[in-house]
């Protein structure tokens, strides 16, 4: 752990003297980065999550008057599985506006694995 803290200051010193800044504004660039990138991927997401459940909405309505249950149990299931993972795709989004710190590292981590 000691060698990876030491080649993330030495990957932010490298960077801050090739962009003529410091390291600690390096590193506030990298955090707003992070809310920023949660912001916008929690915004698409929301926004195809929304369509499909309105297209499986409009399918089910077109389908009500045929009476057929099948089809409305197996919108319903592929409603409660949508949800499920927007449920999860906008947790790890939120995850990332609340800890971009944590995100930050982590892109620093990649960096360094090569």
């Amino acid at each position: 752990m000691e060698q990876t803290s030491d080649t993330a200051i030495k990957i932010l010193d490298s960077l801050s003297a090739h962009f003529g800044t410091t390291g600690a504004h390096l590193w506030e660039v990298m955090v707003k980065f992070q809310v920023t990138s949660s912001i916008v991927s929690l915004i698409g997401w929301g926004g195809f999550f929304s369509i499909l459940a309105l297209y499986l909405k409009t399918v089910a309505d077109k389908n009500y008057d045929k009476n057929d249950n099948a089809i409305h149990y197996t919108l319903i299931t592929c409603m409660f599985m949508v949800m499920f993972v927007a449920v999860t795709i906008i947790g790890i989004d939120l995850q990332g506006i609340f800890m971009p710190e944590y995100y930050a590292l982590k892109d620093i981590a990649v960096m360094i694995r090569g």
